[in-house]
């Protein structure tokens, strides 16, 4: 690994987590069908995957300028770290808080899936086609979407924290 690339993968949950703070109210502000479909418009954990998901392909855009390299893997990441938080803060939430907001700990999750969706991409991910990178990225959005203006029911499309 390059020397820039060695600090750009030690810092790059950080970066996410900045990303993922920045976009978390982005449609409070902009309200809009383009951004309801790609950004979080409540509190509920599904609309946090959105939140995870457009964070890993902001964090990829800038990747791919800054390094000048196409690469779309970031998919993969993305997919494991929305599972991740998915599971882990589900279990948690519902499970052990009984349904409580606690920040703290809401945070710490997200970045310990977010450091091991990163460790998982740089160490153990295959390397796959960038066009069916690219067709995951159009699926992942599109379903995104379609699930934001027609939610399922259930405790992850509820809206837990106010």
């Amino acid at each position: 690994m390059k020397k820039w690339k060695k600090i750009w993968f030690i810092f790059s949950p950080l970066l996410i987590l900045i990303i993922s703070t920045l976009i978390h109210n982005f449609y409070n502000y902009f309200p809009s069908l383009i951004t309801k479909i790609f950004f979080p418009i409540n509190e509920s954990i599904w609309e946090h995957t959105k939140m995870i998901i457009m964070a890993y392909f902001i964090f990829m855009i800038l990747e791919n300028i800054i390094f000048k390299e196409k690469n779309y893997n970031y998919v993969w990441a993305a997919l494991v770290c929305s599972i991740l938080v998915l599971i882990i803060f589900s279990f948690t939430y519902f499970y052990i808080l009984k349904g409580k907001d606690n920040l703290f700990i809401t945070i710490i999750i997200y970045l310990s899936c977010i450091i091991l969706s990163q460790l998982y991409y740089y160490f153990l991910q295959p390397k796959a086609n960038n066009k069916i990178c690219i067709i995951m990225w159009l699926y992942i959005f599109i379903m995104n979407g379609l699930l934001t203006i027609y939610p399922l029911s259930g405790p992850l499309f509820q809206v837990f924290l106010n």
